[in-house]
């Protein structure tokens, strides 16, 4: 039966194992999905895609580069896509909580900013923050902002009683949002590499 309009693809070399159930229907599993991106997606795409799916532990990047080199051995178009998006990650995407915090750590590797700690934690005024990137021995912090979690006016509040706890303590902030590190990198880059000399 065809459905006018509808254009139907079918995979040769789809496993048993690249299957899994959601609410009874048959889908691919989040590797295979991953992998398969860029037959239809441009490579940018594939690889936010990718940053979010490494950060929040949907999937590893192991067992991703398994299925990329098994179905790459059949010529499928699309696998040197989410080949050069691996090859781009940086060493520590696995330990961050977010895509915009791996875009933020390929921003430190393109531009030679130093490795920040992830994930720092501090005490302040008897209140326990977590920092996102820290330079501890700088005081300086790094916040990325994505417009999901930053939005409202009790997390903008939040935020910035967090930051004058840290500020009045001797931490220096620098506040990045998706669209700086995508757009100016360099620039982003520069303020921070600033912030450490001082």
């Amino acid at each position: 039966m065809k459905a006018k309009g509808v254009i139907v693809h079918r995979s040769v070399d789809l496993l048993e194992h690249d299957l899994t159930w959601v609410d009874g229907i048959p889908a691919t599993t989040p590797e295979r999905t991953i992998v398969d991106l860029g037959l239809i997606f441009p490579e940018t795409e594939v690889m936010r895609m990718l940053r979010h799916a490494i950060a929040t532990d949907m999937v590893n990047r192991r067992d991703v580069w398994a299925l990329r080199r098994r179905v790459g051995k059949s010529g499928r178009n699309g696998a040197g896509v989410i080949g050069r998006c691996l090859e781009a990650l940086p060493d520590l995407a696995e330990y961050t909580e977010s895509g915009l915090e791996v875009m933020f750590l390929e921003m430190c590797e393109e531009y030679g900013v130093p490795h920040p700690a992830l994930q720092h934690p501090v005490v302040v005024n008897g209140r326990r923050y977590r920092l996102d990137f820290a330079y501890p021995q700088q005081r300086v912090f790094v916040e990325v902002d994505g417009r999901l979690h930053h939005s409202g006016l009790s997390q903008i509040a939040h935020d910035d009683g967090r930051q004058n706890d840290l500020v009045a303590s001797g931490w220096q902030p620098l506040r990045f949002v998706y669209e700086q590190l995508r757009d100016e990198p360099g620039r982003c880059a520069s303020q921070i590499t600033a912030a450490l000399r001082l």
